[in-house]
């Protein structure tokens, strides 16, 4: 029930799941206690699912016993379980303080990522796939507490040694490559984000569907960076093409491009862009319909 849970997640069903997820709670609470790692196993996919219809808090009132947990070294199943735990811990954490705008949780969110990270590479070497997974949250989290020249600095760390081990056209290495754009982007850094941007996207679209999420995240920032840079026929080449796939796209992300697309609508028309704006707007509106 946990592995069809977690398809459901990978499907985008988090509602589904967390159905699944909270029989499953009961029934391991019931039979072996809140602090068992098999728990802990299913506490930590049920914290996921509620981290990704935005319930941070269930997930830290379910998840905060575990921060100080101690680990058994002789038992990986242990160690992986205890470390995901602390991982959804610390990014709903970080999620919470973004919302909230409070730094303190969001500094005990950093805190709690950085620890576990450190932890998690006593036991793994540092190419493993969690061991790049979780320090990717990290620089994630680093990006949402507005540290964005400390985020881009480990993300540059990771893309030399997942390329280095794994090659450039690993999955974690494209991951990593488009969250580089991102962060030059908050950096201002436009043109040197506009060209890793641009590159990615080719290479995305050669491999993926047209459909996929990560592909329109990738030319969803490209098209904000040629908007940064005044370019808006090249920013809605790539805004359009986003658009097209929109029903094939999670609620979430579509309600989050959509918001997003609103603001710039917005700002076109205050500043004598009306066309493009009201362009901007039937875009927007375009990915709700859906």
């Amino acid at each position: 029930r946990r592995e069809q849970a977690h398809c459901l997640l990978m499907n985008h069903q988090p509602n589904k799941a967390i159905t699944i997820l909270e029989r499953c709670r009961k029934k391991t609470e019931h039979r072996f206690g809140k602090i068992h790692i098999h728990t802990i196993s299913i506490l930590a996919e049920l914290g996921f699912a509620y981290c990704n219809i935005n319930s941070f808090q269930k997930a830290i009132s379910m998840l905060e016993h575990i921060s100080n947990t101690e680990i058994d070294n002789h038992d990986y199943f242990q160690i992986a379980t205890i470390s995901y735990a602390r991982n959804v811990l610390g990014l709903a954490y970080i999620s919470s303080g973004t919302r909230q705008r409070s730094k303190a949780l969001q500094n005990f969110g950093l805190e709690l990522l950085y620890r576990n990270v450190c932890i998690l590479q006593e036991y793994l070497p540092p190419e493993h796939t969690d061991s790049l997974s979780y320090r990717e949250n990290l620089a994630w989290a680093l990006a949402q507490a507005d540290q964005p020249q400390q985020s881009l600095k480990l993300y540059e760390v990771l893309l030399k040694q997942i390329t280095d081990y794994y090659g450039e056209h690993h999955s974690h290495a494209l991951n990593v490559r488009l969250n580089i754009g991102i962060s030059l982007m908050n950096l201002n850094r436009l043109d040197d984000a506009s060209v890793i941007l641009a590159k990615l996207e080719k290479e995305l679209a050669s491999r993926l569907n047209p459909d996929s999420t990560v592909l329109a995240k990738c030319r969803k920032s490209l098209g904000n960076a040629y908007y940064a840079l005044d370019n808006l026929p090249r920013a809605f080449e790539y805004y359009e093409e986003v658009s097209k796939f929109g029903d094939s796209f999670p609620l979430p992300f579509r309600r989050s491009i959509a918001s997003e697309w609103r603001l710039l609508s917005q700002h076109l028309i205050e500043n004598g862009h009306s066309r493009e704006g009201l362009r901007l707007g039937k875009l927007a509106q375009s990915l709700c319909e859906h």
